[in-house]
């Protein structure tokens, strides 16, 4: 008798993160369908709003994407791009103007700063205008991009490689 033996979500996830990039054929789709699943994302309205309208401008985002860095608590920025290390969160919620909301925020970035990942945070009032925002977080990915060597600058377009390829300077 075969081995009829499914998949986990979990093994999906991991084929993504060996094999997504940028400039590779379905990356997009693949992780669209792969953040569809149900219980692994966790968006919310605005977090979908927001990749939606950076997906259009052909920023390859990833909702809730597992970031495990050494020592460090595994966290999921809202949206991010893990193959230049850059990501968003929007904090929205009134927790995130507590004290210790704040706190948790700031040791969350702290962590994420010592794995060499720049994250934007998005405001209440950065949401009123989400096309301007998009606009301004399309441009802070293409500088991240192009500082870490993955963005061709002449063409805009990203570079066809397996790895990432770091800038010496």
């Amino acid at each position: 008798m075969r081995d009829r033996r499914m998949v986990t979500d979990e093994e999906l996830f991991a084929v993504g993160g060996r094999l997504c990039h940028p400039a590779r054929r379905g990356t997009i789709t693949y992780r669209l369908t792969l953040a569809r699943l149900g219980e692994q994302s966790q968006d919310s309205h605005p977090e979908v709003v927001l990749g939606d309208a950076l997906l259009r401008r052909g920023v390859p985002i990833v909702p809730q994407w597992e970031l495990s860095l050494p020592g460090e608590v595994t966290t999921h920025p809202d949206l991010s791009v893990p193959e230049v290390r850059w990501g968003i969160e929007l904090d929205l919620h009134h927790e995130h103007r507590s004290l210790e909301g704040a706190q948790r925020d700031a040791r969350r970035m702290r962590s994420r700063h010592r794995g060499d990942w720049q994250v934007e945070p998005v405001t209440e009032l950065d949401m009123v205008d989400v096309e301007r925002l998009a606009d301004e977080l399309l441009s802070l990915y293409r500088e991240r991009a192009r500082s870490i060597g993955v963005l061709n600058v002449q063409t805009g377009g990203t570079r066809h490689s397996g790895a990432l390829q770091h800038s010496d300077g």
